[in-house]
């Protein structure tokens, strides 16, 4: 990596090849360790337009950090792409727990079947997103914590100095959902976690096994995620932020 800028790089993670981008400041020294930053792009956008339009890299070169910004699996031959996204809080997994589905029959379309997802068979067709290994195999669970990202990081401190006490991850979105869903598996791994506009869907929120700050913001007009209530505009059933901070019936 160059220092002071940014660089696109690849990596097969699972038999899947990744792209992602990491910007090194030009403070960095390769004695000295620097915190590091991942931010993950919304449904649909990629890691150049995340850079684009976070401002992370902005701060990391004021602050002093590493910004990464990994993209996700864009697995989706349906016209209307790219398809880039990440496999998180369930949004793979419909029917949940409580054996309802995670969206209503006015989300169902299935343009939104991933390859990786094979023939999408639940109904409603809730499956949004890519069926690739990107934090676990099913994009939930406490289990085989191993997929992309958690491996991206075993990556990246292995290239660079990194201060592993000040790891940190952030998204938006789609994104969001995929912070939470690191912050739950990558606990006593991550210094916080900071998802913009994300949740888990409804049944399949989760607590991590030990305490992980969170820094998380919603807008308060948002129906694509909204904070307060769990059905969206567009069909989908999420957990409100009052669930996910102290619990739920179906938070695990």
């Amino acid at each position: 990596y160059s220092t002071g800028k940014s660089t696109a790089t690849t990596g097969t993670y699972d038999g899947v090849k990744y792209t992602y981008r990491v910007y090194v400041p030009s403070s960095y020294n390769k004695n000295t360790p620097m915190p590091l930053v991942t931010q993950h792009h919304g449904w649909g956008l990629s890691a150049k337009s995340e850079e684009s339009g976070s401002g992370i890299s902005t701060y990391a070169e004021k602050y002093g950090y590493i910004a990464v910004y990994p993209q996700g699996g864009n697995d989706n031959t349906h016209r209307g792409g790219p398809w880039y996204s990440w496999n998180a809080v369930g949004s793979t997994q419909s029917p949940g727990s409580k054996g309802s589905p995670t969206c209503t029959s006015s989300a169902s379309t299935q343009s939104y079947c991933y390859t990786s997802c094979g023939s999408c068979s639940d109904k409603p067709q809730c499956w949004w997103t890519t069926c690739y290994d990107e934090v676990t195999p099913s994009g939930t669970g406490f289990s085989n914590v191993n997929g992309f990202v958690p491996s991206l990081y075993d990556t990246l401190e292995s290239q660079l100095c990194i201060d592993t006490t000040r790891e940190f991850a952030a998204g938006e979105s789609n994104g969001g959902m995929m912070t939470y869903q690191l912050g739950v598996d990558m606990a006593s791994r991550l210094a916080a976690i900071v998802p913009e506009f994300g949740s888990f869907h409804y049944q399949f929120a989760m607590s991590p096994k030990t305490s992980v700050p969170i820094l998380e913001f919603h807008g308060t007009k948002d129906t694509t995620v909204p904070a307060n209530v769990s059905l969206s505009g567009d069909g989908y059933y999420y957990t409100p932020v009052k669930d996910i901070y102290y619990g739920g019936d179906f938070t695990s």
